[in-house]
C-alpha cells in the first residue's frame, strides 16, 4: 500500500516536471536530472523468486534486449521509449518491433528505460505509439494478406546457425539484398535452407521445421542481432505475412512489404520487415563436386590457432591476404608476405592432413631457341592459393574438416564430411588472384 502511494506521488511530480510551464522555465538537462531522481524507486521489476524461468526474470532480460531494437536516438521522441498496454511491453524502430510481458505492476503508458528500470514518461501519449503489435498487416494498404507458418525450429540449432551465418552477411548498403540472411523452403518440403553472403564468401545451412508450402524471405541483420541476443533455447515459430496484389492478368500474387513474426520464449514476439527483392541464385557459386581436383582434410582447431597467431602480424603489416601452399604429402603452409614493411615472410606449417584425391597442375614456361614462349600444364605436388585472412578465419570458426579445391583461381569449399543431412552446410570462399 505504501509503495502504491509513493508511486502515485512520484507520478504527480513527473507530470509536473513534464508540464509546459515548468519546461519553459528550466533547462532540459536539469529537468532530466529531476526526472531521474524522482523515478529512482518507481516501477521496479521484482526480483525472481521462482528460479531462472520466472516471468520477472524474463522481463528483465527482454528489457535489456529491447534497447538494441530501439537503437540510436530517433527524431521521433516516442520511438526512444517503449509502450506498455494491458501488461504487454513494446519497443520499435519502425523496421522491427519486440513485444514481451511487462514487469509486474506496470501500468499502461509510455516509458523510458533508465538504468535497467522503467521510467514513466507522462509527456507522451500511449495512443501516439505506432501499432507494431503483431504482423505488419497495416502495410498492405487494404489488400488481403497471405500468412505462411514455419513451426518447430529448434532454438539451439537456429541460434547456432545464425551465429555461423552472421559474419557472412554483407554490410554494403548498395547491395541491400545481401544485408540479411535468406530463409528458403520449397513447396512440399519441411527443410529450410539459410544462406548468407557478401559476394566474396558464402555460408549456408539447413534446418528442419514443421509446415509445408513455399516460404522465402530475407531477414535483415538487425533482426538477426536481436535473435542472437535472445538466444532462444525452446521451439521457435516463424509467420510470414505477405500482402497480395493483382498482377497484369488480375491474379493475386505476393507483393512487397512482407514481414515476419517470430514467436519467442516466455511470451516474447519479434516482428521485422523483410528485405525487399530477390536473393541471388547462390547455388551457381557452389563448386560442383565433379570439378574437384583436391580433397584436403582440415584440422579446424590447429587452423584456428595458426590464423589467430597470424592475424595481428598481418594487421601490423597492413596485409589482409594470406597465402596457403597445399602439399600432396599432407601438409599446408600458411604465409604472410608483407610488402615493403621491413618484416620478412612469416609462415606456419600444419602437417598430418589426409589427401583423398590430388590432381594439381602448375604452368611451366618452356623456352626454345628461335621459338615463341610456350606455357605447359604439368603435374605438381603443390597448389598455391590466396585468401582474405579474416574471411578464412570466419569460415574456420564453423568447424569444417575438409576442403574441396579445383585450382588457384576457383572458390574453395569447406564442409564437414559427417554432415549427411547438410545441417552444417558448406562455406564457399573466393580465392584472390596471385600477382
Amino acid at each position: 500500500m505504501q509503495k502504491n502511494k509513493t508511486n502515485e506521488v512520484l507520478n504527480r511530480i513527473l507530470s509536473l516536471i513534464d508540464s509546459n510551464e515548468i519546461q519553459a522555465i528550466f533547462p532540459a538537462d536539469e529537468l532530466a536530472s529531476w526526472r531521474l531522481m524522482a523515478a529512482a524507486d518507481i516501477v521496479q521489476p521484482q526480483k525472481a523468486t521462482k528460479g531462472k524461468g520466472s516471468k520477472a526474470q524474463k522481463a528483465v532480460n527482454y528489457l535489456s534486449i529491447v534497447k538494441t531494437v530501439i537503437g540510436a536516438r530517433s527524431a521521433l521522441p516516442i520511438l526512444n521509449c517503449i509502450a506498455v498496454k494491458s501488461g504487454i511491453a513494446q519497443g520499435t524502430n519502425l523496421e522491427q518491433a519486440l513485444t514481451f510481458p511487462a514487469p509486474d505492476g506496470t501500468v499502461d503508458g509510455i516509458y523510458d528505460i533508465v538504468g535497467g528500470k522503467l521510467l514513466l514518461n507522462s509527456g507522451l501519449a500511449l495512443e501516439d505509439f505506432p501499432p507494431t503489435y503483431g504482423p505488419c498487416q497495416w502495410l498492405a494498404d487494404g489488400n488481403p494478406v497471405e500468412t505462411l507458418s514455419a513451426t518447430g525450429f529448434n532454438g539451439v540449432e537456429l541460434a547456432e546457425a545464425l551465429t555461423a551465418l552472421f559474419p557472412m552477411v554483407s554490410t554494403d548498403v548498395t547491395r541491400y539484398k545481401l544485408n540479411g540472411v535468406y530463409f528458403s523452403r520449397e513447396a512440399g518440403s519441411e527443410v529450410f535452407t539459410l544462406v548468407a553472403t557478401d559476394g566474396r564468401r558464402l555460408h549456408y545451412r539447413t534446418l528442419q521445421s514443421s509446415g509445408t508450402g513455399e516460404m522465402k524471405f530475407i531477414l535483415p541483420s538487425p533482426a538477426i542481432k536481436t535473435l542472437l541476443k535472445i538466444n532462444p533455447a525452446e521451439k521457435v515459430e516463424f509467420t510470414l505475412s505477405a500482402p497480395m496484389y493483382p498482377n497484369e492478368k488480375g491474379i493475386m500474387e505476393r507483393g512487397e512489404n512482407q514481414s515476419v513474426l517470430i514467436d519467442l520464449p516466455e511470451g516474447g514476439e519479434l516482428v521485422s520487415k523483410c528485405i525487399e527483392g530477390t536473393f541471388p541464385n547462390y547455388r551457381q557459386v557452389i563448386p560442383l563436386r565433379d570439378g574437384d581436383k583436391i580433397h584436403f582434410s582440415v584440422d579446424s582447431q590447429k587452423w584456428e590457432l595458426v590464423l589467430k597467431e597470424l592475424l595481428p602480424i598481418a594487421k601490423h603489416c597492413e596485409q589482409d591476404t594470406i597465402r596457403l601452399d597445399f602439399h600432396k604429402a599432407g601438409s599446408v603452409t600458411f604465409k604472410i608476405c608483407p610488402a615493403d614493411s621491413g618484416i620478412g615472410i612469416t609462415e606456419r606449417v600444419i602437417e598430418g592432413a589426409s589427401v583423398d584425391c590430388w590432381e594439381a597442375f602448375e604452368s611451366v614456361k618452356t623456352l626454345a631457341e628461335n621459338e615463341p614462349e610456350v606455357w605447359e600444364e604439368k603435374p605438381s605436388d603443390t597448389l598455391t592459393i590466396c585468401f582474405n585472412l579474416k574471411f578464412l578465419s570466419d569460415i574456420i570458426k564453423t568447424q569444417p574438416d575438409m576442403v574441396r579445391l579445383s585450382d588457384n583461381l576457383s572458390p574453395a569449399c569447406f564442409y564437414r564430411t559427417a554432415d549427411v543431412d547438410n545441417r552444417h552446410g558448406e562455406s564457399i570462399l573466393m580465392s584472390i588472384r596471385i600477382r
